[in-house]
């Protein structure tokens, strides 16, 4: 609730890691809230009550560094938080899981459309002319060198092109064959 600490509200002299950043100083803390409290002999940590419903944290750490050990202490002040603002927290939380299942749903539900589409003839203006199309999820446009998607969606496209090896004017044959894959997000209306 308070927002996010500084390093020093709770790195002293005392308990600094040098060169430490703020991540790894939540690790070493998530590691001992995370061990056993058996384990006294690296870890310990205390819960106080304090007046006014706070709760203060006391965490001692045991480190090991080239033959010696150190014991660091650190000292949190816990703030009560209102719990209108924690049920708020908790429903938006179970809304955005909800989405979540019916987006994986949905993904899972999806109807797979694919389509093998053809052209033998291309336009003066580099444009390909494509053969009559039988699909409910795809159209020619009237002039045949767009494909239109009738169904919105995410489609994967994939382009090969081939043709047949042309005479260069010193007697020697080009010949190419193109592969090309990518993602494409489509309204219903697009043209690919």
């Amino acid at each position: 609730q308070s927002g996010f600490l500084s390093k020093a509200e709770y790195v002293t002299p005392a308990n600094i890691f040098v060169d430490a950043s703020a991540a790894d100083y939540v690790t070493c803390f998530q590691q001992s809230l995370d061990c056993s409290e058996d384990k006294t002999d690296e870890s310990q940590r205390k819960l106080l009550t304090l007046k006014g419903g706070k709760l203060q944290l006391e965490m001692s750490i045991k480190l090991r560094l080239l033959q010696s050990a150190r014991d660091v202490s650190y000292v949190f002040t816990l703030e009560p938080v209102a719990v209108e603002r924690i049920d708020i927290l908790e429903s938006k939380l179970k809304n955005q899981r909800e989405e979540l299942e019916k987006l994986r749903a949905n993904r899972d539900n999806a109807t797979r459309i694919f389509l093998y589409a053809e052209s033998k003839t291309w336009l003066s203006s580099s444009k390909l002319l494509w053969d009559p199309l039988n699909s409910d999820y795809f159209a020619l446009t009237a002039d045949k060198t767009s494909i239109t998607v009738l169904h919105p969606g995410v489609y994967a496209v994939g382009v090969l092109v081939n043709h047949l090896p042309a005479q260069t004017n010193n007697g020697g044959t080009l010949a190419a064959e193109k592969w090309s894959s990518s993602s494409v997000r489509c309204d219903r209306g697009s043209l690919l």
